[in-house]
């Protein structure tokens, strides 16, 4: 393993891309995980959303 990094840039550059890709993975996971997306209702998208009143 010592061999790979000889030069201390390139060791300190490959340490900051694995941060910036775990930083950038756990942004992903807290702003696009399933859990916090609404289930889609198909009728809803095809039919537009129901009116909040009843017709008069």
């Amino acid at each position: 393993m010592r061999i790979m990094f000889r030069h201390p840039l390139v060791r300190d550059l490959a340490r900051l891309s694995v941060a910036k890709l775990a930083i950038l993975g756990l942004i992903y996971a807290l702003f696009f995980s399933p859990a916090h997306r609404a289930p889609v209702d198909p009728a809803a998208r095809i039919l537009g959303a129901a009116p909040l009143t009843s017709p008069r």
